[in-house]
């Protein structure tokens, strides 16, 4: 069963460029599979990287972090109201997701029920590569050709995360070449 966090639309249309698509979450929310549906709007959809972000860093990073804070109390002489009072004076806000992103679905399997181009080959997980490229015909981007109908393209994440809080749709738009952008994805 699939829980619908939300819709993105594209920002103003502008020709030969590449875009994001972004839908931040106002929570994290738990995933371990995460569908975009894709709602074409022309003969052509060129995409190059799909990312499910977390708002926590993971696995061994986050151990690290914890070893060297447990490091730094474990030396520190202050009392615990002076750390609770400058603990209050960070933790007020919303995470900063202008920093480096948390991409957790690096590198992960996907399936698509779009049928990638010859000429823009889906290969050796693209989508997931953390790697995105610059003009279409760079050789970074997978091509799909629509016929009659949308796409859907399902990300495993590999594990259940619970702090998933942004996805992330990198595609190209070129009206001259028939390429646009989605109309949606959700």
């Amino acid at each position: 069963e699939w829980t619908r966090t939300g819709t993105s639309r594209f920002p103003k249309y502008e020709e030969d460029t590449i875009q994001r698509c972004v839908l931040h979450l106002d929570h994290p929310v738990s995933a371990r599979y995460v569908r975009f549906d894709i709602k074409r709007s022309s003969h052509w959809l060129f995409v190059d990287e799909v990312m499910v972000i977390a708002d926590i860093a993971s696995g061994d990073v986050a151990v690290e972090w914890e070893k060297a804070v447990t490091g730094l109390y474990d030396t520190e002489t202050q009392d615990s109201e002076t750390y609770a009072n400058a603990l209050a004076q960070v933790s007020t806000g919303s995470a900063d997701r202008m920093q480096k992103v948390n991409n957790v679905a690096l590198n992960s399997k996907y399936t698509c029920t779009g049928k990638s181009d010859k000429t823009y080959p889906d290969e050796n997980g693209k989508l997931t590569d953390g790697m995105t490229a610059g003009f279409y015909q760079s050789g970074g981007w997978v091509g799909y050709r629509f016929g009659d109908g949308d796409m859907e393209l399902v990300v495993d994440l590999g594990s259940v995360r619970t702090d998933v809080s942004a996805f992330e749709v990198f595609t190209y738009n070129n009206k001259t070449v028939k390429i646009s952008f989605p109309l949606r994805i959700s």
